[in-house]
């Protein structure tokens, strides 16, 4: 085998799921967004902002229950009633914090990334919905410029079928058409007049 054959990509893995699991079929799909989106556009970061966020406020309530823990340990309970009672107010805080921030602030939005350019600073989103016992794919594309703040989005609402085949594999070329056309849409610059 010769180093040029070690520097070769593997070919891409078809992704199969189980057409009839709702649930399997969004995370395969986002995930086959989420590789169009990024994989083709190196002007495209990937941020981790709103994951990082997620797993602060779960480590900060990891924390405070072991520290309730650790507590009891070395206090045994009469004495460590005080601590356990700010311990559970605690978490449970954190926890409906988090339950907050997942539902109002993330909101299905599973890819977020930063193009850089000499003039302006954009921050692409990219969130999906899919209901219980539904076919249809909801699909929202957006863009904020930072500088301005004016936000644009566009959507797609197909059905899943349009993007998986009768095996149960996902047709990444129809999933990057889509994509693309959403992205070209809210790309193009529009002219006020």
């Amino acid at each position: 085998m010769t180093k040029k054959d070690d520097k070769s990509q593997p070919p891409e893995e078809l992704v199969k799921v189980n057409k009839w699991d709702g649930s399997a079929v969004k995370h395969a799909l986002d995930d086959a967004v989420k590789t169009c989106l990024l994989g083709d556009r190196p002007q495209l970061k990937e941020q981790f902002g709103l994951v990082n966020t997620r797993l602060a406020l779960c480590a900060l309530a990891v924390g405070v229950a072991i520290m309730a823990h650790a507590w009891d340990f070395t206090h045994p309970f009469p004495q460590s009633r005080p601590v356990l009672m700010f311990s559970v107010l605690a978490y449970f805080a954190l926890m409906g914090v988090l339950t907050l921030h997942s539902s109002f602030r993330e909101k299905g939005t599973f890819a977020v990334a930063v193009q850089k350019d000499k003039e302006r600073e954009r921050i692409w989103e990219a969130s999906s919905d899919m209901r219980k016992y539904d076919d249809k794919y909801l699909l929202t594309l957006s863009v904020r410029d930072v500088r301005s703040g004016n936000r644009r989005e566009q959507t797609s609402n197909k059905s899943c079928a349009a993007f998986i085949d009768q095996n149960g594999i996902v047709l990444d070329n129809l999933v990057a058409n889509e994509v693309n056309r959403l992205y070209n849409s809210l790309a193009a610059e529009k002219k006020d007049k």
